[in-house]
């Protein structure tokens, strides 16, 4: 849930302002609308800097810059589903 106060516009961007530091201090986080979710997805998992690098650090290298309802679940299943890394994993996971 986000308290009141945490969300504004800067620069024209929707940001929200994450507590840290036991809510010392704050970090600015963009938030997503629908329509550009996946493709950020699809650059921070795919693109040429990021080699396919499964859920944890595709979600770690998101949360650090954005910020929508459901991102974390929203990963999880996209790495599950990702083409690539599905005919991927099976291959390796395969017994001999």
């Amino acid at each position: 849930m986000l308290a009141k106060g945490l969300i504004a516009i800067v620069n024209d961007k929707l940001v929200y302002f994450k507590p840290i530091l036991m809510n010392m201090k704050y970090v600015t986080l963009l938030i997503v609308p629908e329509n550009l979710r996946k493709p950020i997805f699809s650059h921070y998992h795919a693109g040429p800097s990021a080699g396919h690098m499964g859920k944890c650090k595709t979600l770690y290298r998101m949360r650090m810059q954005f910020f929508w309802p459901g991102l974390r679940n929203d990963v999880k299943k996209w790495v599950k589903g990702f083409t690539n890394c599905v005919a991927y994993n099976v291959r390796r996971n395969r017994k001999s």
